[in-house]
């Protein structure tokens, strides 16, 4: 049987509370959970090592949640996997605000959980970034400079539909992580492409908007509209019309 916490570094930073001597109400004093409706602790601990071992944030996260998606948890269980999924979103899961919202969970299930108070800390941590990364969102920023903190606070949607509306080509990085959230494919013939404007980049050319971001207003939406019940000529004469006339925003400013 191994240990019922394993050491976290969170916990060596911040001191994580009421491991010692403190045993959970549904389990006994060797870590089995109390009646055969409970998840076994040791078959807890696979779930989560499994979990654990993805480093895309995205199938991480989904592993996570489908463990909170159980009906068999203790309350200890559960509160250590929102602490798990929550902590990975304030590091690097792009979404402070799913963080937060986790770690509020622990305290509303219950406020004496051993993770409840290394939760609150690491909210504060997060909210403290938040509010940075708001502030500059609110100044002159690129549209780079503003997809990137719109997407790390949360607001996936809304960062990916200012660059596709804006026609405006992402960086290679934030390309990858459109990729991992499912708003960016490779090679979906018929589906929209990411470069509009500007030289082509040989990144790019086999890479097309996909999943949610297919149906966000862009560039390409209108055109197909024009096109729709026109002769190719005039389809044509169309497209490049609206290519000229369109207004691509190289700064932008607030959400």
């Amino acid at each position: 049987m191994r240990p019922l916490i394993r050491t976290y570094a969170c916990g060596i930073l911040f001191g994580i509370v009421g491991f010692s001597g403190v045993i959970d109400p549904a389990f006994g004093q060797d870590g089995q959970a109390i009646g055969n409706d409970m998840l076994a602790m040791e078959d807890f601990e696979l779930l989560v090592d499994a979990a654990m071992l993805s480093e895309n944030p995205v199938m991480y996260d989904e592993a996570l949640t489908l463990i909170l998606d159980r009906h068999d948890l203790t309350s200890f269980m559960r509160g250590r996997v929102l602490f798990e999924r929550g902590t990975r979103r304030w590091k690097d899961g792009q979404n402070k605000l799913g963080a937060i919202a986790d770690f509020d969970a622990i305290v509303a299930l219950d406020p004496t959980h051993p993770f409840a108070a290394n939760a609150m800390i690491e909210k504060g941590f997060a909210e403290t970034e938040i509010g940075h990364i708001e502030a500059g969102m609110n100044e002159l920023q690129t549209i780079t400079e503003w997809f990137d903190g719109a997407f790390s606070i949360g607001n996936h949607d809304n960062a990916v539909a200012r660059y596709r509306e804006s026609g405006l080509s992402p960086t290679p990085e934030q390309v990858g992580v459109m990729k991992m959230f499912g708003y960016v494919c490779d090679d979906l013939p018929g589906a929209p492409k990411l470069h509009h404007f500007g030289p082509e980049r040989a990144d790019l050319l086999n890479v097309h908007w996909c999943g949610a971001a297919v149906n966000m207003p862009g560039p390409d939406i209108g055109n197909k509209a024009m096109a729709a019940n026109a002769p190719i000529i005039q389809a044509d004469k169309n497209a490049s019309v609206a290519k000229s006339e369109s207004k691509t925003a190289i700064v932008v400013s607030g959400p």
